[in-house]
This record gives structure tokens, C-alpha cells and sequence, in this order.
């Protein structure tokens, strides 16, 4: 995934996700997330929840599937929280 905007460009691979348990306390898998970038460069971390909407090549899929897109490039559409940047959207592809 890549992330751009004014003066600056971060590269992130792998994901992470908050899952909600049955006594209302959330759990938080870091699956590999890394971010390479150049000098004074913003790293971005992605909270990924049962309700972020992930979309590849316009087609409805899961975490567990982008798992083998590294390298590629995808769009994140996130919301910012005083606890994490939450993850609306993922889009990966065309």
C-alpha cells in the first residue's frame, strides 16, 4: 500500500486488525505491518475491524486475502482517532 500526499510518500505492507471479544474488551493482531519511507517521512498504522469494507479489483474480499499483495499498490480510506488511525475502506487494484 502506499500512502501520498503533500511532500511525502510512506510505503506500508502487512495489516492489522481489531477484533471485538464476547465481553465487549477488543484485541489487537499486528500481522507484519511495517512501513519503509525517506527522511522526515509520516508513518501511518491502519486499525482494521470487522467493519473496514475491503475491495480488490472491485470485488469484495478479506483480510486473510491481502496477505499475498505485497508490493501492491492500494488506497486506504481511514478515519483518525485519538486510538488509531480506523480503516473505512481498503482498495487494492485497478
Amino acid at each position: 500500500m502506499q500512502e501520498q500526499g503533500a511532500g511525502h510518500s510512506t510505503n506500508v505492507s502487512g495489516a492489522a486488525t481489531v477484533a471485538q471479544n464476547s465481553d465487549g474488551s477488543t484485541t489487537t493482531i499486528d500481522t507484519d505491518l511495517s512501513a519503509s519511507q525517506g527522511p522526515s517521512e509520516p508513518e501511518y498504522r491502519f486499525r482494521i475491524t470487522a467493519n473496514t469494507l475491503i475491495r480488490v479489483n472491485g470485488q469484495r474480499a478479506s483480510l486473510s486475502d491481502l496477505a499475498g499483495m505485497q508490493d501492491k499498490q492500494a488506497t486506504v480510506h481511514f478515519v483518525p482517532e485519538r486510538n488509531g488511525n480506523f480503516a473505512k475502506g481498503i482498495e487494492v487494484g485497478p
